[in-house]
C-alpha cells in the first residue's frame, strides 16, 4: 500500500519552471517531492508514530527535505536554534522530549539507500489540526518555551501571505533567515501555495545575500534591519535588480532612513505565536505605508485595547491584539502561558501600537521583557540567572540599550563580592549562552539601586549603562 500523500504536498504538478536551489543543486517542485517520499520512509523505519524529531544545522536543501519528511511522516519537526550553546541545548532537548535531533545531512543521505519507488505504509498520518512544527526558544524567565503551529495554521498562513504580496510562479524567494526561525520556516511553505521558486543562502553573510539576488532572478527576500543595511552598504550604491519586488523587513523597527535609501524595503510586524507575520507593507505601495508595519493580511484582525482589553479607537496607543489563520495553538506543555496568552480567539501579544486612519499598524513597543538585537530575541531573566550562577557575582540587572549597528544590546549592571574583569565574566557565560546572548556592555556597582518597594530602579539603572563608556 502507498501512502496518499495529503494534498500540500502532492498537488504540485503543474509549477512549470519553479526550483528549489542552495549552492549545492537544484530540483524541481516534483523532484523535491520524490526526495521527501524517500527520507520520510526511512524516518518511519527509524522512530515511532508521532515522533518529534530534531533538526539542527545550516540552512540548505537538505534541511528543507528533511524537515518536509518529518512532516510527511506523521512526525513533528522540532527545528534548533545553531547558535545555542551545549547546556541551553541539553535543557531545550529536555523540555521538548524529543526523541534524536538530528542533522539534515544524516537524514537526507538515507534516503539513497530507499528506491526511487518506494512503497511504504505510514505508523501515522498528519491531521490538518495535528501539530507540524515546534518553534523553540528561552521564554522571558529564562525557562524554555515552544510555539507549536498546526499544519492547518502553517499552510493556512502561507496561502494568506502569498496573496497578500501577490506570490505567484514566477517568483522567486530568498530564503537568508535561518530555517529555526519562524521568518524562515514559513517561506518554503508560501512558495509551495503559489507555486514559486525557492533559492536558500545557507548564511546571512551581506555578500553572499546580494550574489543571490543579482545572479538568481529574486523577487522577495525576508531580512532584519541589520542584514538589509549591511546589504545596502555593501552594494555600494548599486540599486537592487528590478526583479526585487520586495524586501520583507521584521524583526525590529525599521529606521526610516533605511527604508527612504531602499524603495523594494516593505516593513512586517509578526510573531512566531501568530506563524510569522501579521502586517505588512504590499509592494509598490506609497509612503504612508511603508513608514509603518504596513496593512493587515486577508483573514487576519488586529485591534487595540486598553488594560481592560476594551478596543481603543483608530489612532489611539494601547496593547495590539491578533486573531487570524496563523495562530499557534499554543505553547508546549506550559497550559498557564497559553491560557494567558490565547482568549478566546485571540492572541494577545504583550506590545504596544496604533491603527491609523488607513488601517496601518504602527509598532511603538515591543514586549517590554524582550531585547531585540540583530533580528534576535534576547531575554534578560535568562542573562541575570546564567550570570548569578557565579560564585563570586551578587546581583545582576540586564536591560537593553540602543545600539546603531544592531538596534538594541543587552547591557548589565554586575555587583560582585570581589573584583572580576568583564573578559571573567564573558569567559563564564561562553559555555551557558548563546554568544548572541552575552552582555555587550557590563558595568559594576557597589549595590542594585533600588526602589523603596524593593525593586530594581529600572530608570536610574538604565541611564547607568546608557552613560557608561
Amino acid at each position: 500500500m502507498k501512502l496518499q500523500k495529503p494534498a500540500w504536498l502532492s498537488e504540485i504538478a503543474g509549477f512549470g519552471n519553479s526550483r528549489l536551489q542552495d549552492r549545492q543543486r537544484s530540483l524541481s517542485w516534483e523532484e523535491f517531492d520524490r526526495e521527501c517520499d524517500q527520507v520520510a520512509a526511512t524516518l518511519v523505519s527509524e522512530f515511532p508514530a508521532r515522533a518529534l524529531v530534531g533538526l539542527r544545522g545550516a540552512n540548505s536543501l537538505e534541511y528543507l527535505i528533511a524537515l518536509f519528511a518529518i512532516i510527511r511522516a506523521g512526525m513533528v519537526a522540532v527545528p534548533f536554534n545553531t547558535r545555542l550553546s551545549s547546556i541551553e541545548m541539553v535543557r531545550l532537548r529536555q523540555f521538548t522530549e524529543v526523541s534524536a535531533v538530528l542533522n539534515p545531512l544524516e537524514i537526507t543521505n538515507s534516503k539513497h539507500e530507499v528506491p526511487m519507488e518506494v512503497e511504504w505504509i505510514p505508523r501515522s498520518v498528519l491531521g490538518q489540526d495535528d501539530i507540524a512544527v515546534m518553534i523553540c526558544s528561552s521564554g522571558s524567565d529564562g525557562a524554555a518555551k515552544a510555539v507549536t503551529l498546526t499544519l492547518r495554521s502553517l499552510m493556512a498562513h502561507a496561502k494568506s501571505v502569498a496573496a497578500h504580496l501577490g506570490l505567484t510562479a514566477r517568483d522567486t524567494w530568498l530564503v537568508a533567515l535561518p530555517f529555526f526561525h519562524v521568518g524562515g520556516l514559513t517561506i518554503p511553505f508560501r512558495c509551495l501555495i503559489a507555486g514559486a521558486s525557492v533559492a536558500i543562502s545557507e548564511s546571512a553573510d551581506a555578500a553572499e545575500i546580494n550574489h543571490w539576488i543579482d545572479e538568481e532572478q529574486v523577487s522577495f527576500i525576508s531580512v532584519v534591519p541589520t542584514m538589509l543595511s549591511r546589504m545596502i552598504e555593501q552594494r555600494e550604491g548599486k540599486p537592487f535588480p528590478e526583479s526585487v519586488r520586495g524586501i520583507i523587513v521584521g524583526g525590529g523597527p525599521v529606521p526610516s532612513d533605511l527604508i527612504r535609501l531602499c524603495p523594494q524595503a516593505l516593513p512586517t510586524y509578526g510573531l512566531t505565536e501568530a506563524g510569522s507575520m501579521l502586517t505588512c507593507a504590499i509592494p509598490e505601495c506609497g509612503e504612508a505605508e511603508r513608514m509603518s508595519a504596513g496593512s493587515v493580511l486577508p483573514d487576519t484582525e488586529i485591534r487595540i485595547v486598553d488594560e481592560q482589553g476594551k478596543e481603543l479607537p483608530r489612532g489611539e496607543v494601547g496593547q495590539i491584539i491578533a486573531r487570524g489563520p496563523g495562530m499557534a495553538n499554543g505553547y508546549w506543555n506550559a497550559a498557564i502561558k497559553t491560557a494567558r496568552t490565547f482568549r478566546s480567539g485571540w492572541l494577545w501579544t504583550g506590545d504596544i501600537g496604533r491603527v491609523d486612519e488607513h488601517g496601518f499598524l504602527s509598532v511603538l513597543a515591543r514586549r517590554t521583557d524582550v531585547i531585540l538585537s540583530g533580528g534576535e530575541n534576547i531575554y534578560p531573566a535568562e542573562i541575570e540567572a546564567a550570570l548569578m550562577q557565579h560564585v563570586d557575582i551578587t546581583g545582576a540587572v540586564v536591560l537593553p540599550v540602543e545600539d546603531e549597528q544592531w538596534g538594541q544590546i543587552p547591557a548589565a549592571l554586575i555587583v560582585c563580592r570581589k573584583e572580576l574583569a568583564e573578559q571573567d565574566i564573558l569567559q563564564f557565560l561562553e559555555n551557558r549562552l548563546a554568544r548572541y546572548k552575552h552582555p555587550r556592555k557590563i558595568i559594576f556597582a557597589d549595590e542594585i539601586p533600588l526602589l523603596p518597594t524593593g525593586k530594581p530602579y529600572l530608570s536610574k539603572i538604565r541611564k547607568m549603562l546608557a552613560e557608561s563608556n
